[in-house]
Parts: C-alpha cells; structure tokens; sequence
C-alpha cells in the first residue's frame, strides 16, 4: 500500500508525537535480543518500524547479525566437542585405569 507524500508526512509527524525517537527505538530493538522486553516496549517498538524504514532496517539487520552469531557460536561448540571415535583405544585405557585408581 503506498500512501502520498502529504498524507506520510502527516503520518510521521503524529508518529513522532506518540511514539519513542529512533534513538530509543533502535535502543530497545538492542536490548530485546539480551531479555524479554515489555508488550509495552515491544509496541512501540512495532509500530514504530511499521513507518521508519531506517529502523525497520535497522532491525533486520540486527537480526540478521544475531542469527549468524548464534549459528556461528553452536557449530563452534558441536565441533568442539570430542566424540568417542576420536580418542585412541590406548587413550581410553589410560583414562579408565586413572579414573579406578581415583575411587
């Protein structure tokens, strides 16, 4: 849906008066991907980037960034994690003769 000039800038302007600043915005939109934020902070936050494409952006890409890193983060620890055909028979031996001389 595409809205004439006037009526976006008539738009914002009452968006502006009713809504955070994208200062704040982008700030919240930050803090919601550490803990859960209010359904009032959450709102705004909505219908805020419903009209600021910047914000909008914003957002996405900072998801777009968060998601990466998650992904990043859990393949690292899978791949770090040794699993049990990796160690050596004569390895395995040694850790089960140190593991019944310490009971």
């Amino acid at each position: 849906m595409s809205f004439p000039k006037k009526m976006m800038n008539f738009m914002l302007r009452i968006l502006n008066k009713f809504t955070a600043t994208c200062d704040v915005i982008t700030e919240k939109i930050s803090e919601s991907l550490d803990h859960r934020l209010s359904i009032s902070d959450r709102l705004k936050i909505r219908i805020h980037i419903m009209f600021c494409k910047f914000c909008r952006r914003y957002h996405h890409q900072l998801l777009m960034m968060h998601r990466f890193f998650e992904d990043r983060l859990q393949r690292e620890e899978q791949n770090s994690l040794p699993t049990g055909s990796e160690l050596s028979s004569e390895a395995k031996n040694k850790m089960k003769q140190k593991l019944k001389n310490n009971q």
